[in-house]
């Protein structure tokens, strides 16, 4: 016979991995991941990669990676909420938009505090155009998993 407590703790262990990886993302958002520490690694690495190319252009590529990574970072967390919402919610099933809807807002609600954060430290600010590619990714996930789940969305 099961107890109602594991159920219910196998239901919630779904929400984890979303949870660790915003912890792991949090990291991210600390000075030491800041453009100038990231630089001492990827700066070598492209210089090594285009070994005769203007250190501006270089500067340029370590920027586009370094917001890229935003896109990136918000498509797995969209990722995450949505597969765990959606086995969190299977004995009362939500249906895929709205699971889709509340992944969003965790992702916007998460990205806003992310930037507020970097803001108060010393290496970092917050941009509200971080907030935007950080949505831009969630959603760009949200809407492929939404097409690929649920037959009745647009």
């Amino acid at each position: 016979m099961k107890r109602r407590f594991s159920v219910g703790f196998k239901r919630w262990a779904w929400l984890l991995p979303p949870f660790l990886w915003m912890a792991l993302m949090a990291l991210f958002s600390t000075d030491h991941f800041s453009g100038s520490q990231t630089s001492r690694f990827i700066g070598p690495f492209l210089s090594w990669l285009f070994p005769n190319t203007n250190g501006a252009i270089l500067d340029h590529i370590h920027f586009a990676i370094r917001k890229s990574g935003h896109l990136m970072e918000y498509a797995v967390l969209a990722w995450l909420w949505f597969f765990g919402l959606t086995r969190w919610s299977k004995e009362n099933p939500w249906r895929m938009q709205k699971i889709a809807t509340v992944s969003g807002l965790i992702c916007l609600i998460f990205a806003i505090s992310d930037e507020v954060h970097q803001s108060m430290t010393l290496f970092r600010s917050g941009q509200p155009t971080d907030v935007a590619l950080d949505v831009l990714g969630a959603s760009i996930m949200l809407g492929y998993l939404l097409k690929k789940t649920d037959p009745t969305a647009a």
